[in-house]
């Protein structure tokens, strides 16, 4: 088996798993705002199901360390209000002492 496809064997049931708990989230917050904080490929993997319900996209998002990304689901549909946002990380933060 060639590194590629079991690559993307992990990546698929990697996805499988992500998507099954975000489903789950959904299912649970009941309308409610919630908040998750984790790292890029789950985020690309939250992202990637929701529009699609595929792992196909993953890839198709950048996303950087401490980014803020929005998304709004509405009778099983995805809306993205924010992406992959670090504004906030550089608007007058100070850094040992000084202010960049």
């Amino acid at each position: 088996m060639s590194i590629h496809i079991q690559m993307e064997k992990v990546l698929k049931q990697f996805h499988e798993r992500v998507a099954n708990c975000i489903d789950q989230i959904i299912k649970k917050s009941d309308g409610k705002t919630v908040l998750i904080c984790t790292h890029s490929g789950v985020i690309r993997s939250i992202i990637s199901h929701l529009i699609s319900k595929t792992y196909n996209y993953h890839w198709n998002f950048k996303i950087d360390n401490c980014s803020i990304s929005m998304l709004e689901i509405q009778d099983d549909f995805a809306v993205i209000h924010t992406l992959n946002n670090t504004s906030h990380l550089k608007a007058g933060i100070k850094y040992e002492g000084r202010e960049d």
